[in-house]
């Protein structure tokens, strides 16, 4: 089962502790010369897809009133899961 921990913000999958992309990607990236609403938009996003996976795995996702912007990712995720 796959678990989000929003106030430690950490994910695990059946109990087993799973990294995040932006641990991942840290020690590879500096953004502080990215304007600050482009980091916004993108964490919303980021946030978004998440969010879609999250009601996926649960079979609680309504597809036909996703955001168009989500599609890709979810064809993405989906062929990841699978």
């Amino acid at each position: 089962m796959f678990n989000l921990d929003k106030t430690t913000h950490t994910y695990t999958l059946n109990g087993e502790p799973i990294v995040s992309v932006s641990q991942v990607i840290s020690p590879l990236s500096d953004f502080s010369s990215i304007d600050p609403d482009v980091m916004k938009r993108a964490k919303d996003y980021g946030t978004a897809v998440h969010r879609m996976v999250e009601l996926y795995i649960g079979g609680d996702l309504d597809e036909e009133a996703l955001d168009s912007g989500l599609k890709g990712p979810l064809e993405a995720f989906r062929l990841w899961w699978g």
